[in-house]
């Protein structure tokens, strides 16, 4: 099971359980929640990001998290949401990875604290 089956999934069961405690089926018992697929092309929480190129040939009705300074993805925004898709970017304000391939640029913007939990960052 990828990545975003398996959040689809969480998604769902905890939607359910949800709705099941708080009595969001006016006691009927009916339980109708839609699986929302996540793609994941801004940061580490996957194992491999999602390429915008997947994004573009394959979310549906998703919800799709991107770097938006990363090459390319600008131009590929309104194609995304066209498929009715909701986008979100993420930023991460002073902050930068090592392993990025514009570190060199953001070095001289960044705070010059590290962060303990993440050694590269």
């Amino acid at each position: 099971m990828n990545r975003k089956n398996l959040s689809s999934l969480v998604i769902t069961l905890l939607g359910g359980i949800f709705l099941n405690a708080c009595g969001g089926d006016g006691g009927k018992g009916v339980i109708s929640v839609e699986p929302i697929p996540i793609y994941n092309h801004a940061y580490q929480e996957n194992y491999v990001a999602d390429s915008i190129d997947d994004i573009v040939a394959n979310a549906r009705g998703a919800y799709v998290l991107v770097d938006p300074f990363s090459k390319g993805v600008i131009e590929h925004i309104e194609t995304i949401k066209a498929n009715n898709n909701q986008v979100g970017g993420y930023i991460s304000a002073g902050t930068g990875e090592t392993y990025r391939e514009d570190f060199g640029e953001l070095e001289p913007f960044l705070t010059t604290k590290a962060w303990a939990e993440w050694s590269d960052e």
